[in-house]
């Protein structure tokens, strides 16, 4: 069975005080880091924008349920693999907290 949750990463986020896809409202005062799809295991190079991993994080499940309504090929692979990982607890832990450095790393934008 494949899981709607690729852990891959997109939509584009404004700053300000608008509502977002995930519903939060960011503060215009703090810089947004960018990630893409394919930086968070996924299949394609679409970004968005976060000023938290954890909204970041929510956007690429959000990104991998409407890629895999669309049944895309590339993204049900990047599901598959993530599944496989998931299947050691160890490794899925040790994988998003790469992704949680690799972000807390990142410029802000």
């Amino acid at each position: 069975t494949i899981s709607s949750d690729c852990g891959s990463a997109i939509v584009r986020r404004t700053c300000g005080a608008r509502p977002l896809n995930s519903g939060v409202q960011t503060n215009p005062e703090i810089n947004m880091k960018t990630m893409s799809c394919r930086q968070l295991g996924g299949a394609c190079d679409k970004t968005f924008q976060a000023n938290s991993f954890a909204e970041i994080a929510e956007m690429s499940k959000k990104h991998g349920m409407e890629m895999f309504g669309k049944s895309d090929e590339a993204h049900l692979k990047a599901m598959n693999a993530m599944q496989q990982l998931m299947q050691n607890p160890e490794a899925m832990t040790a994988w998003f907290e790469s992704k949680r450095k690799e972000f807390e790393a990142l410029p802000e934008s």
